[in-house]
Protein backbone atom coordinates (compact mmCIF):
# COMPACT_ATOMS: atom_id res chain seq x y z
CA UNK A 1 0.00 0.00 0.00
CA UNK A 2 0.91 3.59 -0.47
CA UNK A 3 -0.08 7.05 -0.03
CA UNK A 4 0.28 7.91 3.41
CA UNK A 5 0.70 3.95 3.69
CA UNK A 6 -3.42 3.59 3.60
CA UNK A 7 -4.00 2.90 0.62
CA UNK A 8 -3.23 0.24 -1.77
CA UNK A 9 -1.49 1.16 -5.17
CA UNK A 10 -4.54 -0.41 -6.90
CA UNK A 11 -6.84 1.65 -5.53
CA UNK A 12 -5.02 4.55 -6.05
CA UNK A 13 -5.13 3.92 -9.61
CA UNK A 14 -9.07 3.20 -8.81
CA UNK A 15 -9.44 6.85 -7.59
CA UNK A 16 -7.79 8.15 -10.79
CA UNK A 17 -10.68 6.38 -12.82
CA UNK A 18 -13.10 7.89 -10.56
CA UNK A 19 -11.67 11.54 -11.24
CA UNK A 20 -11.87 10.00 -14.90
CA UNK A 21 -15.60 9.98 -14.51
CA UNK A 22 -15.92 13.35 -12.88
CA UNK A 23 -14.54 14.87 -15.59
CA UNK A 24 -16.31 12.89 -18.53
CA UNK A 25 -20.04 13.99 -16.45
CA UNK A 26 -18.34 17.52 -16.55
CA UNK A 27 -18.02 17.76 -19.80
CA UNK A 28 -21.21 16.03 -20.84
CA UNK A 29 -23.00 18.34 -19.22
CA UNK A 30 -21.46 21.59 -20.50
CA UNK A 31 -22.33 19.76 -23.88
CA UNK A 32 -25.54 19.25 -23.22
CA UNK A 33 -25.21 15.53 -23.19
CA UNK A 34 -27.57 15.43 -20.07
CA UNK A 35 -28.37 11.45 -19.85
CA UNK A 36 -24.40 10.66 -20.15
CA UNK A 37 -23.73 13.22 -17.67
CA UNK A 38 -26.05 12.03 -14.63
CA UNK A 39 -25.14 8.37 -15.90
CA UNK A 40 -20.93 9.07 -15.36
CA UNK A 41 -21.96 11.24 -11.94
CA UNK A 42 -23.59 8.49 -10.39
CA UNK A 43 -20.64 5.92 -11.27
CA UNK A 44 -18.34 8.36 -9.87
CA UNK A 45 -20.65 8.49 -6.31
CA UNK A 46 -20.99 4.85 -6.16
CA UNK A 47 -17.08 4.29 -6.58
CA UNK A 48 -16.09 7.53 -4.05
CA UNK A 49 -18.46 5.45 -1.60
CA UNK A 50 -16.72 2.42 -2.19
CA UNK A 51 -13.22 3.53 -1.75
CA UNK A 52 -14.84 5.21 1.81
CA UNK A 53 -16.65 2.04 2.82
CA UNK A 54 -13.06 0.45 2.25
CA UNK A 55 -10.88 2.94 3.82
CA UNK A 56 -13.00 4.05 6.87
CA UNK A 57 -10.72 6.34 9.38
CA UNK A 58 -8.82 7.53 5.50
CA UNK A 59 -7.44 11.37 6.55
CA UNK A 60 -9.63 12.18 2.73
CA UNK A 61 -13.03 10.71 4.01
CA UNK A 62 -14.93 13.80 4.18
CA UNK A 63 -13.37 15.22 1.27
CA UNK A 64 -14.34 12.09 -0.53
CA UNK A 65 -18.56 11.44 1.08
CA UNK A 66 -18.25 15.08 0.08
CA UNK A 67 -18.05 14.84 -3.57
CA UNK A 68 -20.10 11.60 -3.32
CA UNK A 69 -22.97 13.45 -2.31
CA UNK A 70 -22.73 16.12 -4.69
CA UNK A 71 -22.67 13.50 -7.47
CA UNK A 72 -25.61 12.11 -6.31
CA UNK A 73 -27.41 14.81 -6.13
CA UNK A 74 -26.30 15.83 -9.48
CA UNK A 75 -27.37 12.54 -10.40
CA UNK A 76 -30.81 12.89 -8.68
CA UNK A 77 -29.88 10.15 -6.54
CA UNK A 78 -31.95 11.43 -3.80
CA UNK A 79 -31.45 8.51 -1.17
CA UNK A 80 -27.97 7.80 -1.91
CA UNK A 81 -27.00 12.09 -1.09
CA UNK A 82 -28.97 12.42 1.76
CA UNK A 83 -27.24 8.72 3.05
CA UNK A 84 -23.64 10.30 1.91
CA UNK A 85 -24.86 13.32 3.36
CA UNK A 86 -25.45 12.12 6.76
CA UNK A 87 -22.20 10.39 6.88
CA UNK A 88 -20.66 13.77 6.82
CA UNK A 89 -22.73 15.31 9.18
CA UNK A 90 -21.82 12.10 11.65
CA UNK A 91 -18.35 11.94 11.39
CA UNK A 92 -16.43 12.09 14.72
CA UNK A 93 -14.05 14.63 12.94
CA UNK A 94 -16.75 17.12 10.99
CA UNK A 95 -16.10 20.05 12.16
CA UNK A 96 -19.30 23.00 11.78
CA UNK A 97 -18.66 24.23 8.37
CA UNK A 98 -18.82 19.95 7.45
CA UNK A 99 -21.99 19.62 9.82
CA UNK A 100 -23.55 23.06 8.06
CA UNK A 101 -22.75 21.76 4.13
CA UNK A 102 -23.48 18.09 5.05
CA UNK A 103 -26.70 19.25 6.76
CA UNK A 104 -27.45 21.25 3.57
CA UNK A 105 -26.82 18.33 1.26
CA UNK A 106 -28.88 16.17 3.26
CA UNK A 107 -32.03 18.21 3.98
CA UNK A 108 -32.20 18.92 -0.26
CA UNK A 109 -32.17 15.10 -0.87
CA UNK A 110 -34.93 14.41 1.80
CA UNK A 111 -36.81 16.93 0.49
CA UNK A 112 -36.37 16.09 -3.42
CA UNK A 113 -37.01 12.42 -1.78
CA UNK A 114 -39.99 12.86 0.07
CA UNK A 115 -41.88 14.93 -2.73
CA UNK A 116 -40.85 12.28 -5.20
CA UNK A 117 -42.65 9.81 -2.37
CA UNK A 118 -45.59 11.60 -2.18
CA UNK A 119 -46.16 11.58 -5.97
CA UNK A 120 -45.61 8.05 -6.62
CA UNK A 121 -48.04 7.24 -3.94
CA UNK A 122 -45.74 5.90 -1.46
CA UNK A 123 -46.02 7.70 1.76
CA UNK A 124 -49.31 10.39 2.00
CA UNK A 125 -49.89 14.02 1.41
CA UNK A 126 -49.48 15.60 4.78
CA UNK A 127 -52.49 18.14 5.12
CA UNK A 128 -52.78 20.51 8.69
CA UNK A 129 -56.29 20.92 9.92
CA UNK A 130 -57.93 24.57 9.48
CA UNK A 131 -58.01 26.36 12.76
CA UNK A 132 -61.76 25.92 12.30
CA UNK A 133 -61.64 21.93 12.22
CA UNK A 134 -59.19 21.95 15.16
CA UNK A 135 -61.61 24.09 17.33
CA UNK A 136 -59.10 26.86 17.81
CA UNK A 137 -56.80 24.12 19.56
CA UNK A 138 -52.77 25.04 18.37
CA UNK A 139 -52.01 22.36 15.75
CA UNK A 140 -49.90 19.31 17.46
CA UNK A 141 -46.94 17.99 15.91
CA UNK A 142 -46.67 14.69 14.06
CA UNK A 143 -44.15 11.96 13.62
CA UNK A 144 -43.35 12.31 9.91
CA UNK A 145 -42.34 10.03 7.60
CA UNK A 146 -39.15 8.39 7.23
CA UNK A 147 -37.52 10.46 4.61
CA UNK A 148 -39.56 14.05 6.05
CA UNK A 149 -38.16 13.25 9.71
CA UNK A 150 -34.66 13.22 7.92
CA UNK A 151 -35.06 16.43 6.54
CA UNK A 152 -36.38 17.89 9.25
CA UNK A 153 -33.38 16.55 11.35
CA UNK A 154 -30.99 18.13 8.88
CA UNK A 155 -32.95 21.43 8.68
CA UNK A 156 -32.02 21.54 12.69
CA UNK A 157 -28.67 20.56 12.29
CA UNK A 158 -27.98 23.19 9.61
CA UNK A 159 -29.60 25.78 11.44
CA UNK A 160 -27.27 24.97 14.56
CA UNK A 161 -24.25 25.45 12.14
CA UNK A 162 -25.69 27.86 9.50
CA UNK A 163 -23.13 30.70 10.54
CA UNK A 164 -19.91 28.20 9.16
CA UNK A 165 -21.63 27.70 6.14
CA UNK A 166 -19.49 29.75 3.38
CA UNK A 167 -22.76 29.85 1.08
CA UNK A 168 -24.35 31.70 4.35
CA UNK A 169 -22.29 34.72 3.24
CA UNK A 170 -23.46 34.95 -0.58
CA UNK A 171 -25.83 37.20 -1.42
CA UNK A 172 -29.38 35.54 -2.24
CA UNK A 173 -28.47 35.76 -6.20
CA UNK A 174 -25.19 34.25 -5.44
CA UNK A 175 -26.58 31.36 -2.99
CA UNK A 176 -29.43 30.54 -5.79
CA UNK A 177 -27.20 29.75 -8.89
CA UNK A 178 -24.58 28.11 -6.02
CA UNK A 179 -26.80 26.36 -4.44
CA UNK A 180 -27.26 27.76 -0.95
CA UNK A 181 -30.23 27.17 1.21
CA UNK A 182 -32.13 30.14 2.21
CA UNK A 183 -32.38 29.26 6.41
CA UNK A 184 -35.52 30.87 7.16
CA UNK A 185 -37.36 29.30 4.12
CA UNK A 186 -35.11 26.17 5.44
CA UNK A 187 -37.16 26.17 8.83
CA UNK A 188 -40.35 27.53 7.64
CA UNK A 189 -40.80 24.08 5.47
CA UNK A 190 -39.48 22.10 8.57
CA UNK A 191 -42.79 23.35 10.57
CA UNK A 192 -45.31 22.57 8.07
CA UNK A 193 -43.75 19.08 7.61
CA UNK A 194 -43.72 18.63 11.54
CA UNK A 195 -47.75 19.93 11.85
CA UNK A 196 -48.84 18.91 8.57
CA UNK A 197 -49.66 21.13 5.51
CA UNK A 198 -52.42 22.76 3.64
CA UNK A 199 -53.45 22.20 -0.02
CA UNK A 200 -52.07 25.81 -0.66
CA UNK A 201 -48.66 24.66 0.65
CA UNK A 202 -48.59 22.19 -2.16
CA UNK A 203 -47.02 24.85 -4.84
CA UNK A 204 -44.70 26.28 -2.34
CA UNK A 205 -43.33 22.90 -1.15
CA UNK A 206 -43.41 21.34 -4.73
CA UNK A 207 -41.24 24.77 -6.17
CA UNK A 208 -37.99 22.86 -4.35
CA UNK A 209 -38.20 20.36 -6.67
Amino acid sequence: CDWSSDVCSSDLTHLKEIFGHIDRARRDHLSGRLESGLEEDKIAADQLMAFTNKYKAHRLRIVFLKMAASRYLNAKQWEAAGDASQRMMNDPKALPVTKAIGARYASGAWQMLAIQEMRSGAIPHLRLKPSGARGGAAPEPRVPDRAWRLFVEAADTYAKNADADPSSKLSEEERRIQGGTDLAQLLLIAAQVEFGRSEEHTSELQSHS
